[in-house]
This record gives structure tokens, C-alpha cells and sequence, in this order.
């Protein structure tokens, strides 16, 4: 399919790349510095049958002290920060936000955070097939593979970690 790009979409393009590869800057210091904290991830499923919209909400507490990058959302998902206050970095727009507060993310954008107190979030995204398969479900919604998002498989900064473990165990 071919389609003609007027220089404003052209424009949001570029400006989405730059942040994205900016972004992405801040996490490959974090991957090849920073060693892994654990944010741990709760699932709750509703049980809509028939045609009913099924959503998958997913709870995740993100410590103090905590910087994180998110994924990059191919579609519209609303956040609740219910406790906590980080710093969060949209775009190119950077603000404050305390709990409580309702966030909705950006399409095609790549977040950056740092926890300046125990933070936890409640996400919701559609699960149109009622599954509880959490890959397809976050493969549903995020530009990301998502073992990459789960901390599976391709997970730079826990192994560059335990790199830097070894090596300091080897050099002393």
C-alpha cells in the first residue's frame, strides 16, 4: 500500500525517532551500568464472555530510587499511578507526577522514568481473545517483542550484569 505523506506527518515521524533513539540512549547506559531491579508484575484478567471486551490490567511497583524505560505502545492504554512520585520523561516534554493520577500513553513514543518514592501502577490493555497467554497479550499492545518487556530472552541489562559480575569476581 502507498500513500502520500504531507511534511507535518513527516515531521511528527522524525521528532517520534529522535526521542525514541534518545530514549533509548538513557537505556543502554542503564542496560551497560545499572544493575537490574526487580519491579514486580501482578495480572488480573476480567470475564466477559460472549462479545464482552476482556481487558488485562497489570499491576507493577517500581521502587524508589528506580530509573525505567517503558516500551513503545502501538496503541492508546490508560495508566493509574495510585502511590508513589517519579519524574517522567514524554517525548520531549518532561514533568512530575504524584499519585493519584491518570496517565495515557503515547502511540509510538518510549518513556523514561526515575522513582523518587515507591510507585505503583495499574495498566489496562485489551485482550480481545480472553487469553491469559501474557505474551500474546503484551505482543497486543507494545512494539516490542514481549520477552524482551518480561525480562526473557533477550534482556541486555541482566546479562551485561552478569558480565560485570563475573568480571569483578575474576579482577578482584
Amino acid at each position: 500500500m502507498a500513500m502520500k505523506v504531507t511534511k507535518k506527518v513527516r515531521k511528527q515521524i522524525r521528532q517520534q525517532v529522535i526521542q525514541v533513539k534518545r530514549v533509548q540512549t538513557i537505556e543502554d547506559f542503564i542496560v551497560d551500568h545499572v544493575d537490574p531491579v526487580e519491579c514486580p508484575v501482578k495480572h488480573h484478567f476480567t470475564e466477559n464472555e460472549g462479545d464482552g471486551l476482556n481487558i488485562c490490567c497489570r499491576e507493577f511497583l517500581v521502587p524508589a530510587g528506580t530509573v525505567l524505560t517503558g516500551t513503545i505502545y502501538k496503541i492508546e492504554c490508560f495508566w493509574v499511578m495510585v502511590k508513589g512520585r517519579m519524574r517522567l520523561v514524554e517525548g520531549d516534554h518532561t514533568r512530575e507526577i504524584e499519585a493519584p493520577c491518570l496517565l495515557k500513553n503515547v502511540v509510538g513514543i518510549k518513556n523514561c522514568g526515575y522513582a523518587y518514592e515507591d510507585c505503583l501502577f495499574y495498566g489496562f490493555v485489551p485482550n480481545k481473545s480472553n487469553s491469559r497467554d501474557l505474551i500474546e497479550i503484551i505482543n497486543g499492545f507494545s512494539l516490542l517483542p514481549a520477552e524482551q518487556i518480561m525480562g526473557m530472552g533477550a534482556n541486555k541489562q541482566e546479562d551485561n550484569y552478569k558480565k560485570r559480575l563475573l568480571y569483578n569476581v575474576l579482577n578482584g
